[in-house]
């Protein structure tokens, strides 16, 4: 006599332990897709940043170099003056050239170190790359400078980018310098 006794509830279903284990397993792959998903998407926006990033740098270079550039050149110490009294910048020296012309460096008075340093700078930085510019003072009566390349001038028939200025009050006398440089488009 046979005694194996079949349950009609018993089917052959997947034990619950596996099932939890598939739903787990495709879960975790759900998530795993949507991270890469992600990851892909993040990749292209900063990709798409980036191309223009360069763009808007040589604006922001563009706007901003004059501004620094007349800034750090008033306020550049002259090394040929080291020796006279106190240390002589630029701004010092446009001072002195626009009123008493009384600071000599050496041989030469504060006019013509203003003028050649203007050169030097300008020569070993904005002539060697070939930009368009023009910088020039207003307030020195017949000392004033006017430096321009490549067609660019300081009349109102060149159309500039950006103009940088500073001014140099020329207290106690009467007046003030004013140093402004732009890029030409």
């Amino acid at each position: 006599m046979n005694t194996h006794i079949t349950s009609p509830t018993r089917t052959a279903r997947v034990p619950e332990r596996t099932r939890k284990g598939q739903m787990e397993a495709f879960g975790l792959a759900v998530i795993v897709v949507l991270i890469i998903i992600g990851f892909f998407i993040f990749v292209l926006f900063r990709a798409h940043e980036r191309a223009n990033t360069p763009v808007y740098h040589n604006e922001y270079i563009t706007d901003q170099t004059p501004v620094k550039f007349v800034t750090a050149f008033v306020n550049l110490d002259v090394d040929e003056c080291a020796n006279y009294q106190n240390k002589q910048n630029i701004e010092k020296l446009i001072y002195d050239c626009a009123t008493t012309q009384t600071i000599r460096c050496g041989t030469q008075d504060s006019c013509t170190i203003v003028n050649e340093t203007l050169h030097t700078l300008l020569n070993a930085t904005f002539v060697q790359r070939q930009s368009s510019f023009v910088i020039y003072t207003k307030g020195m009566g017949e000392h004033d400078i006017q430096v321009s390349y490549l067609g660019c001038t300081a009349d109102a028939t060149t159309e500039k980018g950006y103009t940088g200025m500073t001014i140099i009050a020329l207290w106690p006398y009467a007046g003030n310098v004013e140093v402004y440089m732009a890029f030409c488009k």
